[in-house]
C-alpha cells in the first residue's frame, strides 16, 4: 500500500488528502451534532442542515486554494505554512459559526 501510494502522481496524492480532510470536516461535524444533542443519530437535524454543511465545505474548499493549503510541502515546513493553516482553520471556524446561526434562525 505504501508503495502504491508513494508512486501515485503529487496531484492525485494532493486530492486524496483533500478527500479525507473533507471527509474528516463531515464526521467531525456529525460527532460534534450528536453530542450536542445526545443522539446518537440526530434525523430531524441533519435534514434541516445539509444545506449548511454543503456551504461550509464550498467555504473550506475555496479558503483551502484561496491560502494554498494544497501547495504546502512537508519537507520545508516553515512558518509561512504553519500561518496559512491557522488562518484557513480560524477563517473557516469564523464563518462555519456565523452562517449556522443564520441558518438556524431561518429555520
Amino acid at each position: 500500500m505504501y508503495a502504491f501510494l508513494i508512486g501515485l502522481p503529487r496531484p492525485l496524492k494532493g486530492t486524496l488528502v483533500l478527500l479525507a480532510d473533507l471527509l474528516a470536516i463531515v464526521v467531525a461535524w456529525f460527532v460534534a451534532l450528536s453530542l450536542r444533542l445526545s443522539d446518537p443519530l440526530p434525523i430531524t437535524w441533519l435534514q434541516n442542515s445539509l444545506s449548511f454543511l454543503a456551504f461550509a465545505l464550498a467555504i473550506g474548499l475555496v479558503l483551502s486554494f484561496a491560502l494554498r493549503i494544497h501547495a504546502i510541502k512537508l519537507g520545508s515546513f516553515d512558518w509561512t505554512a504553519i500561518i496559512r493553516i491557522a488562518l484557513w482553520a480560524s477563517l473557516v471556524s469564523f464563518i462555519a459559526t456565523v452562517t449556522n446561526f443564520f441558518f438556524w434562525l431561518g429555520a
